[in-house]
């Protein structure tokens, strides 16, 4: 069974599209005041760095998912490209919790190597309760004795179902 937990449109857009454009130009916009004033230096590679970061998150660590695709075997984070991960070679499967009710940390890392950070605000996902129990169907997979769990018996047991259409 594969679910597919899309990022609403319009958050979408303003959070992590319109937040990449605001550092694309301030990056531009702090580059040309080092070069031409030479005055606050300092501050203006700061700023610049804090760009670089935001633009580097979203583009080339594809950490702000617009789609996550869960089946059975795998989980896949879609933004600006795919980052696609088998649950059966998972070794870290993390979800920290960041701001009650809005947003979490997902770690990820499996046999290969390969590893992923992505911020997940479910409170903007369709189907948000469905996504953070996916999540911890997942963790509880891959860390069956996790202290996350301890004294939440039914957290993790079981995936939850597909609504019927």
């Amino acid at each position: 069974m594969e679910r597919i937990y899309e990022y609403d449109k319009i958050a979408y857009y303003l959070k992590v599209i319109f937040s990449n454009v605001v550092a694309v130009v301030l990056f531009g916009y702090c580059l040309y005041r080092f070069i031409v004033t030479q005055s606050n230096a300092l501050v203006w590679l700061c700023v610049m760095f804090v760009c670089i970061y935001v633009v580097a998150s979203s583009f080339i660590r594809k950490s702000n998912a617009r789609y996550i695709n869960i089946s059975d075997e795998t989980i896949s984070f879609v933004s600006f490209g795919e980052k696609s991960f088998k649950i059966s070679e998972l070794t870290m499967f993390q979800v920290r919790s960041t701001n009650r009710n809005y947003q979490v940390l997902v770690r990820i890392e499996d046999t290969n190597g390969r590893h992923g950070t992505f911020w997940v605000p479910y409170h903007f996902f369709c189907d948000k309760f469905d996504l953070l129990s996916e999540f911890d169907y997942i963790e509880r997979k891959v860390h069956p004795d996790s202290f996350r769990f301890k004294g939440k018996n039914t957290a993790g047991i079981l995936r939850p179902h597909k609504p019927a259409e």
